[in-house]
């Protein structure tokens, strides 16, 4: 009865671990988690996340220098009062003039009152310092199950354990007499699986996955403060502005103060040069635009990198499935292969055998 018992329970198991890959669409999951590593990984690494860092501070820098040196330098020239500036600085460039608004893509007043602009730099601080924040997380997390195998084997490894328990469970239906070497096998699996999915360390690096997904889940949403596209607009806006004032704020300067465009640039480079080196200076790797619309470029570039790796990204964070965690895979290995240990050793263990009658005597006595 017990060795039937183990039998029922290693084909269900066998069955389980086979038919999961489809019905949690595992080999879709995994390969799409294949796709977003592979495509992300650069955005990972050491240069790309100095590079990042470097772009929050010196985006952050220029709105700061926007506050403290650009409006009062500007009222100094035009001697005005500095809500004066920022009134004729809005009209006179609209583009601009929307950074010192207050309300969201939206239209929507923020809660804060600050201006556009520094919710633009806060989006890019935020992203830069998660990209930071998740560096260590993102190398295990690629690396399931193993650097050398890619995440779509995991897809595999539940196929081929549950194929292996179903052709067991037949073997043993056909050759009961198999029953201890075959019980032995079981358990021998059981055992690997245990053992391997602590030895690669299945536990540490689902749950980096978790770390990586729970922290970007609100930048590849569809909608939200946090969603790329979100980012996307902030990025447009301020990319308007820089164009507008590229163009723009030399020549409008100089009709104002009724000075030649070089004495502008002088002044400017002189009393403000945060602000003269970011739109009007010549990036350090691509001379042919300005430091700010370098960064923006680059950050165009990431956002469409995310945009397009959507999918991907929701797929990688559905795994397992049915809501539940990565770390969920773990135990989906090691719960059944400990209870296939002790199928084996039902089935390696002698049946005991059936109770027999036990034989009475009688003692005749003889008549007296």
């Amino acid at each position: 009865m017990i060795r039937k018992i183990s039998l029922t329970v290693v084909l269900v198991v066998g069955a389980v671990w086979f038919t999961a890959t489809f019905l949690l669409n595992l080999w879709t999951k995994t390969n799409d988690a294949d796709q977003l590593t592979s495509t992300l990984a650069p955005a990972f690494s050491d240069a790309t996340i100095a590079q990042t860092q470097a772009d929050s501070a010196a985006v952050n820098g220029v709105v700061k220098d926007l506050n403290t040196t650009t409006v009062p330098l500007l009222a100094d020239l035009t001697h005005q009062q500095p809500a004066q500036v920022v009134k004729v600085v809005g009209e006179a460039f609209p583009s601009f003039g929307r950074l010192l608004t207050t309300t969201d893509n939206h239209g929507q007043p923020y809660p804060d009152g600050k201006p556009y602009l520094e919710h633009a730099a806060g989006y890019i601080e935020t992203v830069s310092t998660t990209l930071d924040a998740q560096q260590a997380d993102f190398g295990p997390a690629s690396n399931i199950p193993t650097k050398s195998l890619p995440t779509k084997d995991v897809a595999v490894l539940f196929a081929v354990l549950g194929l292996a328990m179903l052709g067991i469970g037949g073997a043993f239906i056909r050759k009961p007499d198999l029953a201890r070497p075959l019980g032995a096998t079981v358990a021998a699996l059981g055992l690997v699986v245990v053992a391997v999915t602590f030895v690669i360390d299945v536990p540490g690096k689902t749950q980096s996955l978790d770390n990586v997904t729970n922290a970007f889940r609100p930048v590849f949403a569809d909608s939200g403060p946090l969603s790329i596209d979100e980012g996307q607009a902030y990025l447009d806006n301020v990319g308007a502005a820089d164009q507008e004032l590229e163009a723009k704020l030399v020549p409008t300067l100089s009709e104002l103060l009724k000075v030649p465009p070089a004495t502008v640039k002088s002044v400017l480079a002189d009393k403000d040069p945060v602000l003269a080196g970011a739109l009007l200076g010549k990036a350090a790797n691509n001379p042919r635009v300005s430091p700010l619309r370098d960064i923006l470029d680059r950050w165009n570039g990431l956002a469409a990198t995310v945009k397009g790796q959507r999918a991907n990204f929701r797929g990688t964070d559905g795994i397992p499935g049915w809501g539940m965690p990565s770390t969920m895979v773990q135990f989906l290995l090691v719960g059944p292969a400990l209870i296939l240990v002790l199928c084996g050793i039902a089935w390696i263990v002698p049946p005991v055998a059936a109770p027999q009658p036990v034989r009475t005597y009688r003692r005749e006595y003889a008549g007296v």
